[in-house]
C-alpha cells in the first residue's frame, strides 16, 4: 500500500568481519522466535472461513490440495506472520510438491538477484544489500524464508513494480507516466468493488483529501495489484504444475486485491487466501469468504 508522506530510504548495511559470523548471528537470533512461533501455530491453528471450523495446521495442506496460488498475507512488521508464511512453504516442500515463492518484497527488475541467491551464486552480504534496496523492513523478519529457499533451491519470484513508478502515480496519476514506463505495465484504473474502495479510502484518509487525490492514490494501489497479478499469471503459465506461495501484505493478499486481478486475467488459475486474524477488521466472527478462505489464529 502506498503510504502518504513517507520517504523510502535504504537502511545502511554494515560490513561484517566474516560471512560465517553473520550467518551464525542470524541463525542464533532466529531460534527463539522460531520455537515460540511453532508453539503458537500448533496451539491456535487455522480457521476455515467457509465451514466455520478450526483446523489443525497439519490439516491445512490437505485443504489446499492442488491450488495453484496460495496467498499468505502479513502485517509487514509482525514476525509471527512471516513464520506462518514459512510454515506453509515448508508444508508444500516437505510433501515433495513443486513450489515457488512469490514476493512483494522484490521489484521485478531484481529477479536475477533472486535467481542467483537460490542458485548459490550471490553471497549473503550482497543479497542483504539487494534486499534493503528493495524493502525497508528489518532483514531478520524475512531472513528465515530466504535462507530456507536457498537451502532447498526453491524458486523465488519478484512481483513488485518499481517504487518510483508507484509513487509517481500516487502524486500525479497513471496518465503522468512516460510511454516507456507504461510499456511494462498492464493498464489500470480505479475500477474496484465497494469493499475494496472503502479499504483504500481508509488507508488514504479520504475524508481529509480531495477526490482527485484519492483517485491518484487508488490508481497507485491498482498499479501495485495489477502488476503483481500479471507477474503471477506469467509465471504460472510458463511453469505448469508449480504451486506458488504468495508472500504479500494483507491488503494485497485480501481477495479483492491481487487475487481478483489474477482471476480477471486467468480465471482457470485456482487460488486460496490465508490471512492473519485481526481483532478488528479481519476477525473470525465477522470474516466472510469474500475476504479470505482461512485465518491464522492468535498471531497478534
Amino acid at each position: 500500500m502506498v503510504e502518504q508522506n513517507r520517504v523510502y530510504r535504504r537502511p545502511p548495511v554494515t560490513r561484517q568481519p566474516g560471512r560465517r559470523r553473520l550467518l551464525r548471528l542470524l541463525a542464533t537470533a532466529a531460534i527463539p522466535l522460531f520455537l515460540a512461533s511453532c508453539i503458537l501455530f500448533y496451539r491456535q491453528g487455522v480457521y476455515d472461513v467457509m465451514d466455520r471450523q478450526r483446523l489443525q495446521v497439519s490439516e491445512l495442506l490437505m485443504h489446499l490440495g492442488d491450488t495453484v496460488l496460495t496467498f499468505v498475507g502479513e502485517s509487514h512488521d509482525n514476525p509471527l506472520h512471516h513464520q506462518a508464511q514459512l510454515e506453509v512453504i515448508r508444508q508444500f516442500h516437505e510433501k515433495d510438491r513443486p513450489v515457488a515463492i512469490a514476493l512483494e518484497m522484490f521489484e521485478t527488475g531484481d529477479q536475477a538477484i533472486l535467481d542467483g541467491w537460490v542458485a548459490g551464486r550471490v553471497d549473503l552480504h550482497d543479497f542483504i544489500e539487494a534486499y534493503y534496496r528493495n524493502w525497508d523492513m528489518p532483514w531478520t523478519l524475512y531472513g528465515d524464508i530466504f535462507l530456507y529457499a536457498r537451502e532447498h533451491e526453491i524458486p523465488m519470484i519478484a512481483m513488485n513494480v518499481a517504487r518510483d513508478i508507484v509513487n509517481q502515480v500516487a502524486r500525479a496519476g497513471f496518465a503522468s507516466l512516460a510511454p516507456e514506463q507504461m510499456e511494462a505495465l498492464p493498464g489500470v484504473s480505479c475500477n474496484v468493488d465497494e469493499n475494496y474502495r472503502a479499504f483504500i479510502e481508509r488507508s488514504h484518509g479520504f475524508h481529509s483529501q480531495d477526490a482527485d487525490s484519492f483517485e491518484r492514490f487508488c490508481e497507485a494501489q491498482m498499479v501495485w495489484d495489477t502488476t503483481m497479478a500479471y507477474r503471477l499469471v506469467e509465471y504460472v503459465e510458463t511453469n505448469p504444475g508449480v504451486q506458488v506461495v504468495v508472500v504479500a501484505g494483507s491488503g494485497h493478499a485480501w481477495k479483492p486485491g491481487i487475487p481478483r486481478q489474477v482471476q480477471q486475467r486467468a480465471s482457470s488459475i485456482t487460488s486460496r487466501v490465508i490471512l492473519p486474524e485481526e481483532r478488528a477488521r479481519m476477525h473470525r466472527l465477522s470474516v466472510s469468504v469474500e475476504d479470505c478462505d482461512y485465518l491464522w489464529l492468535g498471531l497478534y
